[in-house]
């Protein structure tokens, strides 16, 4: 299942109720590695970046922007061996999100979420005494459709609780050379749709909204492993 979504940012009225800004920290990864025909691939994602947004009573909320991450303990297969090494990632994020309000106590949040990632990394090992280079690449495309109910435990604290689909694409190119010169490619490719749950926690604190999220999903590939997200949200200005 495949998640478009459109932004007609343009259209909007200038008296948007609210412009601001948001900084966002997310970090996700599988409990293992993903297999794709005997081929694998590691999942481990994150990063650190900002995010406009436009709220509005009427149209829901609206969200555009991305960031950059680095990891220094990266690692990816390539024929029997394993390289290790450092990786950076760019990644871009748009998201929609929109609550349907029964009752003072009651309501409903549709969110609609996609992030994309691309992930360079220059690996080293060792293969037949022969030192090895690696140049990895992987693009990660994840969309997400999840459906919450907020529950308000106080003025300052609102809980949340979800069920969503995910639908991810894995595309990862592995080039390696040894010293002597001979060079060889590993490719990885692999996509599936799975069932997302997640839980929220809205809060202030030194007056600045917070907002905390895990998520957890199956991912199925050829073995079914565990992904486990962390989400943190804060507002940096309104406009």
């Amino acid at each position: 299942m495949r998640i478009f979504i459109f932004f007609l940012v343009f259209s909007l009225p200038v008296q948007a109720e609210v412009w601001g800004l948001d900084t966002v920290f997310n970090f996700s990864k599988t409990e293992q590695s993903l297999i794709f025909n005997g081929s694998s691939a590691r999942y481990k994602l994150g990063g650190i970046g900002l995010l406009g947004k436009y709220q509005s009573k009427n149209y829901g909320n609206f969200f555009v922007g991305g960031g950059l991450g680095y990891s220094p303990n990266e690692s990816a297969s390539f024929l029997s061996v394993t390289a290790s090494g450092s990786a950076t990632s760019v990644f871009k994020q748009i998201a929609y999100d929109y609550q349907l309000q029964f009752s003072d106590s009651m309501a409903l949040n549709f969110q609609l979420n996609h992030r994309d990632y691309d992930i360079e990394g220059d690996l080293k090992g060792v293969i037949n005494n022969q030192s090895l280079s690696v140049d990895a690449s992987s693009r990660f495309k994840l969309n997400e459709l999840i459906l919450s109910i907020p529950i308000r435990v106080n003025q300052r604290n609102t809980l949340e609780f979800g069920v969503g689909l995910i639908n991810w694409q894995i595309d990862a190119t592995a080039k390696g050379q040894l010293e002597s010169g001979i060079s060889a490619k590993t490719f990885v490719e692999g996509s599936a749709t799975d069932p997302l749950f997640m839980l929220g926690l809205q809060t202030k604190l030194l007056d600045t909204q917070l907002i905390f999220t895990y998520k957890n999903s199956k991912f199925s590939a050829d073995e079914e492993t565990a992904m486990h997200e962390i989400l943190v949200t804060a507002k940096v200005a309104s406009f």
